[in-house]
């Protein structure tokens, strides 16, 4: 059965797992005054993203004041070597997301 996992206010890159995880279902809401881009890092530590320069193996593009549900299809969207996320004002981008940015995970 799948966790969740909140995360609030997201920015710089947190770790969200550091293990090898299955991510079933992503909601995002965005409060900020401006697109928000939540990515996805293949990767069980923060150490080894820099943002703007590692890519992301995820993103995710969320308009202002919207909150939206991302399913995936019952196999997930898998994570191998775990999972850091992070949220920037452009994508790919290296700035982090103002104060915000809500993203709740449902990991296996």
């Amino acid at each position: 059965m799948a966790r969740p996992a909140r995360f609030q206010n997201l920015g710089s890159a947190v770790l969200a797992d550091r293990a090898p995880s299955r991510v079933n279902h992503i909601f995002i809401g965005n409060l900020t005054g401006a697109t928000a881009y939540v990515q996805c890092f293949n990767t069980g530590a923060t150490a080894n993203v820099t943002l703007g320069t590692t890519v992301p193996d995820a993103e995710f593009a969320v308009p202002t004041i919207q909150f939206v549900p991302i399913p995936f299809p019952e196999s997930g969207l898998i994570f191998g070597n775990g999972l850091v996320i992070a949220a920037t004002t452009t994508s790919g981008g290296s700035t982090a997301a103002g104060s915000g940015v809500l993203v709740t995970l449902a990991v296996d």
